[in-house]
């Protein structure tokens, strides 16, 4: 009865993430003209597409070869080939469920190669750490380039309007808004009084363990003796998701003109939206980056039009180069890759 309370509350998992996913997706397409929406994405220029593609898989090599780097500390020396279909097994499962593939792509490279699971969990923690340490730096640096872009924005749409509708409701209803901050002062003296007690409920103490194990990851990565080749690795990985990134511009009119500063706020946004957790990054990816894009006064249909090819190339590279790769886990060849590292 476990086994299958356990079945079904994954498949309820897989459903609600899923409608999720096509809530924001039927969201992201509302009110659009669907009618210059495939007239764009007929006449795109597929030929950038290409170039993406190539961008994204040697992404995907250059993450599997780092991977080794985190593994070979361990004992074992699995190959690229190993790692590689097994990080392409990982994103493939993705699809299935979110945040499963870091799980399915230890379990591949322990079928292929004997490394056992617990200990790439670890390495998985560390990579994941530096990756998300990377994205809080391209976010910096994305609102630093284009600070002036973004310091008009937001003062244009949110804090000017905050501040016109504060300003109007404390002049309709003075005694509201006083005791209203006397509230807010209280809970933020509360919380600073109490903050041990709080960190101890569950929900709080989770996030703190998270935060633990990035620090903790991040730490792991400098004491490795091939660091220096490491952090290059990471540099070339997030290099060829700018580039995947940018080149997708050139397909259509639209966002033609956009440059590399554009592509790496794109970057960060679209980012964002695979790591949120949807099957894929399917609807959310495709909300945040017309979103990005109409920030530039980029119409809605052409900012979905670049996200429907931007996202659906490097889908389709995942479900071929991935479904390969699965099969080859499962019915190829196993090697045993333990080193001597005494």
């Amino acid at each position: 009865m476990t086994g299958f309370r356990q079945k079904l509350f994954r498949g309820f998992q897989f459903l609600l993430f899923l409608l999720i996913g096509l809530v924001l997706l039927y969201f992201a397409f509302r009110g659009i003209r669907f009618s210059a929406f495939l007239e764009e994405l007929i006449h795109a220029r597929y030929a950038w597409v290409v170039a993406s593609l190539s961008f994204g898989l040697i992404s995907h090599l250059l993450r599997a070869a780092r991977w080794n780097l985190l593994i070979e500390p361990l004992g074992y020396r699995p190959g690229l080939k190993n790692t590689f279909l097994a990080v392409m097994t990982g994103y493939l499962a993705n699809y299935a469920f979110p945040r499963i593939g870091e799980i399915t792509r230890c379990a591949a490279l322990n079928r292929k190669s004997k490394v056992p699971v617990d200990q790439l969990l670890g390495t998985v923690v560390a990579e994941r750490a530096v990756d998300f340490l990377m994205l809080i730096v391209l976010f910096l640096l994305v609102f630093f380039m284009k600070i002036h872009f973004f310091g008009s924005f937001i003062r244009k749409t949110i804090f000017l309007p905050t501040y016109e509708s504060v300003r109007e409701a404390y002049l309709s209803r003075p005694v509201l808004w006083i005791v209203l901050a006397s509230l807010l002062l209280s809970s933020l003296a509360a919380l600073i009084l109490f903050r041990r007690q709080i960190m101890r409920i569950r929900g709080f103490s989770k996030i703190r363990e998270v935060i633990q194990g990035v620090i903790t990851g991040i730490r792991s990565v400098f004491r490795m003796k091939k660091r220096g080749v490491f952090l290059l690795y990471t540099f070339l990985v997030w290099a060829m998701y700018f580039l995947m990134t940018w080149v997708v511009f050139f397909t259509i009119p639209a966002t033609h003109s956009l440059g590399p500063a554009d592509g790496l706020f794109i970057l960060v946004f679209g980012t964002i939206g695979m790591t949120l957790p949807v099957q894929g990054g399917i609807g959310t990816y495709h909300l945040l980056v017309s979103l990005g894009l109409s920030l530039y006064g980029i119409p809605r249909e052409d900012g979905l039009v670049y996200a429907i090819i931007s996202h659906e190339s490097q889908t389709l590279l995942v479900l071929i180069v991935g479904g390969i790769s699965m099969f080859l886990v499962f019915f190829g060849k196993r090697n045993i890759s333990r080193i001597n590292i005494s």
